[in-house]
């Protein structure tokens, strides 16, 4: 989202394609009816179709997909980490 915003672009950027990635995966494909250029990052989960995915596993998701590179993950060693705690 970095991008689209013209703000400074690091490694928070490919976590948060990363999450967008496992949230596709998981989903079987993005939950929005009309493809964008600019998703808006938690409301994703919140367009997603009823699911029994575990709250932790959907907080981790959100926190990964926060449009606030300072509210998401800061690192892959923690998205892993909790993403394997939550799965």
């Amino acid at each position: 989202p970095e991008q689209w915003l013209t703000a400074d672009v690091d490694h928070r950027s490919d976590l948060y394609s990363l999450g967008l990635l496992a949230v596709t995966m998981l989903a079987g494909g993005l939950p929005l009816d009309k493809p964008t250029v600019m998703i808006s990052g938690p409301k994703i989960l919140d367009e997603l179709p009823a699911n029994d995915w575990p709250d932790e596993l959907k907080d981790t998701l959100r926190k990964s997909l926060q449009l606030d590179t300072h509210r998401r993950f800061q690192s892959a060693p923690e998205f892993s980490t909790a993403l394997v705690a939550a799965i």
